[in-house]
């Protein structure tokens, strides 16, 4: 497919896996995408509730598409962490983590899915499951 398919405004949700708790697992993040491809170069923003509510400022996408395969880093502005209670911490003065997502596209229901992951663990080239500490699934079609 082109890059002018891929192109444009995509909305889905994240939910938590591997080292979150039960309670975190139940819960699926919606999320908003604008994204350009140009020659398999995918550049975008993120809006989701923490970057709305809480940082005032959209994270960055840096990635590619080959064929229907995709892999971006998303880059918040801002560290944050969310604590036991669910309150949402945020540190301007440290940088965040990057959050590494990677899948595929399924031409049949129009819609990219796959896993993301943070906090690499050393020794990993950083694209399975298993090379992260924390890590989940995700899904976005066309908005």
């Amino acid at each position: 497919m082109a890059d002018k398919f891929y192109s444009g405004s995509w909305e889905g949700y994240y939910s938590h896996g591997a080292g979150y708790d039960e309670e975190r697992q139940k819960i699926k993040v919606g999320f908003y995408v604008k994204m350009v491809l140009h020659n398999g170069i995918l550049t975008g923003t993120c809006e989701e509730y923490v970057t709305k509510v809480h940082m005032w400022k959209a994270a960055t996408l840096t990635g590619s598409i080959e064929g229907e395969l995709i892999r971006f880093v998303k880059q918040y502005p801002y560290y944050y962490e969310i604590d036991e209670q669910n309150n949402i911490q945020i540190d301007r003065t440290r940088a965040a983590d990057q959050v590494h997502y990677w899948g595929s596209f399924d031409r049949v229901i129009r819609a990219f899915s796959g896993t993301w992951g943070i906090d690499q663990l050393p020794g990993t080239d950083g694209w399975e499951e298993n090379d992260y500490l924390f890590s989940g699934s995700w899904s976005m079609t066309r908005a």
